[in-house]
């Protein structure tokens, strides 16, 4: 699998709680039509979020890239930020799966 991180630092909660808001109406909105597998916003108490999209391949994580980063181009004119942007692939990840429970 390979990964689209955006890491964005606002330096506020309520203004990364908007920018948050930003980026899932976005998502939502043109998220059937995007070559993406898995997206999701992490938010912490520092004031920055974390956008992690997960695509089958590096041509599709590329389309996504040209999106994402218009998204962040967009946020920019609207907020002051720092962003750091990485492609990266999975080399290991665990889930658990839940195991049916007989009765």
């Amino acid at each position: 699998m390979f990964y689209r991180i955006y890491a964005i630092k606002f330096g506020s909660q309520p203004t990364s709680k908007l920018a948050a808001a930003f980026f899932t109406e976005s998502l939502e909105k043109d998220g059937d039509r995007l070559p993406i597998l898995t997206a999701e916003i992490l938010f912490d108490a520092e004031g920055s979020i974390i956008l992690q999209v997960r695509c089958a391949s590096v041509n599709d994580m590329n389309k996504f890239t040209r999106y994402g980063d218009a998204l962040i181009e967009q946020l920019r004119h609207s907020f002051t930020c720092k962003v750091e942007k990485y492609s990266t692939i999975s080399v290991f990840k665990y889930e658990r799966q839940n195991a049916p429970v007989a009765l």
